[in-house]
């Protein structure tokens, strides 16, 4: 059985925590995502370029952490053939509010 391209690490309202894991061969590692349900900031263990819809596309690695908006699809692209590997933080829109303020 091959392991979950995303998995929810833990649920709450306020902030659910999950992990990706999608290898640069798979089908969809290059397609636009569905919008994101969630603001989530995503926490990447290996650099990929990430369009965000409307955007120019920018190297999400682990010293760049990525904003996804709610409602906003985006689209990934490997850097050098690598993997998709990151751990994201979903935060209530209430939340997201407090830390930008």
């Amino acid at each position: 059985m091959n392991a979950p391209i995303e998995q929810a690490l833990f649920s709450s309202d306020v902030v659910p925590v999950g992990t990706v894991r999608l290898p640069a061969t798979h089908p969809a590692f290059e397609t636009f995502s569905a919008p994101t349900e969630n603001h989530a900031f995503a926490f990447p263990r290996t650099a990929v370029s990430v369009e965000q819809d409307g955007r120019p596309p920018f190297i999400a690695d682990p010293n760049t952490i990525p904003l996804h908006n709610a409602g906003r699809a985006y689209r990934r692209r490997s850097v050098r053939g690598g993997d998709d590997r990151c751990e994201w933080f979903a935060v209530a829109p209430h939340v997201l509010r407090e830390i930008v303020a």
